[in-house]
């Protein structure tokens, strides 16, 4: 699957690249700066597993790659009880889903997310929506496009040798439904994990 692939990828690059514990201050501190107005580039792969409610299914592992674009907005507050929002924007143009047979699809998300001032480790907080198209029903019997509803955690490491380029790590509890639109909407709950890079303009 490519989005294993690329996972693989993506953890070789950070062994060789992440700071040293020692150097690691700077960077975090240069990552949690005010970003107000600049923009964010990234480069995601994941892989998820989940399982439909209903009895009779069992419990599905799908991969995607996501591309995104994020805008930051100016910082709010001060000190820990500070923070900054940012807007996010996905373009997902690989999906694939181990049904029989096996699905593929594209789709995209729109998501809010809040980075608080914690300190160098602090998270950011992420919810959105999104809407996937499949080549076949998913789950089956369904239909074949669903609403993508998720939220979750993601932690941004910056490089040693690029400050302006980030490894990023996150978490997402992922739902999909197709809202209604077929006589039955039993829907996949899935723990999705992401790896990738991020990049500042």
């Amino acid at each position: 699957m490519p989005g294993k692939k690329i996972l693989a990828g993506m953890f070789l690059l950070s062994c060789v690249f992440l700071p040293r514990e020692a150097e690691a201050g700077s960077h975090r501190k240069a990552r949690y700066a005010p970003l107000a107005g600049r923009n964010e580039w990234s480069l995601l792969a994941g892989i998820g597993q989940g399982r439909v409610p209903d009895g009779p299914r069992l419990s599905m592992v799908f991969t995607e790659v996501i591309f995104r674009w994020s805008h930051f907005f100016s910082p709010l507050g001060a000190g820990s009880s500070g923070g900054q929002f940012h807007t996010s924007v996905e373009v997902i143009p690989y999906f694939e889903i181990d049904q029989d047979p096996r699905v593929y699809g594209a789709g995209a998300n729109a998501l809010l997310c809040f980075t608080p001032s914690w300190g160098p480790y602090s998270p950011s907080f992420e919810a959105g929506v999104g809407g996937l198209r499949t080549s076949s029903a998913v789950p089956p019997g369904t239909v074949t496009l669903n609403f993508t509803p998720q939220a979750g955690l993601k932690w941004q490491v910056p490089f040693k040798a690029w400050e302006r380029f980030s490894l990023a790590f996150e978490y997402r509890f992922h739902h999909l439904s197709n809202a209604g639109r077929s006589d039955t909407n039993p829907g996949i709950n899935s723990h999705l994990l992401l790896l990738g890079v991020s990049w500042y303009d």
